[in-house]
């Protein structure tokens, strides 16, 4: 639904892996993922949870 263009503006040695920290410089989205400000759950989405997990959004919204 979205793609994020970043270019790398720090790394940062944390234990023995190496943190990047990004800018964003461009992105780019479906036009129709969203409606008045709210998801098309109708356009597919998939969200990134955990390390090799992945979810799909059900067809409601829940406002609190």
């Amino acid at each position: 639904m979205t793609s994020l263009e970043c270019k790398v503006v720090g790394k940062h040695l944390c234990d023995d892996r190496e943190l990047f920290v990004g800018e964003v410089v461009a992105y780019h989205y479906r036009e129709d993922a969203f409606k008045d400000g709210e998801p098309n759950l109708e356009a597919g989405f998939l969200a990134h949870i955990a390390f090799n997990r992945f979810v799909t959004f059900s067809k409601s919204i829940i406002h609190v």
